[in-house]
């Protein structure tokens, strides 16, 4: 799938490798070992230094976003914001392989934000599509991450939030148009596209 990129969203492929435990701060590592996902078997990244991958395409649709209150951001983490907005927005992924498998993901963007010198966003929420993704977002990441129903639909023309999460205890979520996010055929060999490597001591 080749890249494609445009205004008011950002489509993408995404390959991402996930760090070795080593580069983890203590409390990650230590989540980390003694979890199943750090066994070998498992482990369907590259090499030792990077051995989790995540293949898969995204989409981003940024918005303008009240500030999150004073407290709501980690330690350290810094929201960026002007008269009380901010940048957050939607990101819809769609991993076709992962150390759990194919799985759903959306996160809620809550704002733009400065950590160390660095910009980013801070996804205030984060949702996947099965336990699995859920578990191994926390032994991976080190982010929380909640179970949804999430089903993300071929058809419908242009890319468009139809359900966005609102129940806390039972989110389902619906994102319409998503042969947009794709440049080929379903199921064709990827061409080109966006990888990223990223360690959870950039979080």
């Amino acid at each position: 799938h080749d890249s494609v990129a445009s205004c008011p969203m950002l489509l993408c492929t995404l390959t991402a490798f996930t760090a070795a435990s080593p580069r983890a701060p203590p409390l990650l590592r230590g989540l980390l070992r003694g979890t199943p996902l750090a066994s070998p078997s498992e482990r369907n990244g590259e090499d030792a230094d990077y051995p989790w991958l995540f293949r898969g395409r995204l989409w981003f649709r940024p918005a303008v976003v009240r500030s999150p209150p004073v407290g709501a951001l980690p330690d350290g983490v810094r929201a960026l914001s002007l008269f009380g907005w901010s940048i957050g927005g939607v990101v819809a992924l769609e991993y076709d392989e992962s150390p759990v498998g194919p799985y759903l993901e959306y996160v809620s963007m809550g704002a733009l934000v400065s950590k160390r010198g660095t910009v980013g966003q801070w996804g205030s929420r984060l949702y996947v599509s099965n336990a699995e993704a859920e578990r191994a977002c926390v032994r991976v990441w080190g982010v929380p991450a909640t179970a949804a129903a999430i089903e993300f639909e071929e058809g419908g023309g242009a890319l468009c939030v139809e359900r966005p999460p609102e129940s806390a205890a039972a989110p389902q979520i619906e994102v319409s148009g998503w042969s947009s996010a794709r440049s080929a055929a379903e199921g064709a060999p990827a061409r080109g596209g966006l990888p990223v490597l990223w360690t959870p001591t950039l979080k």
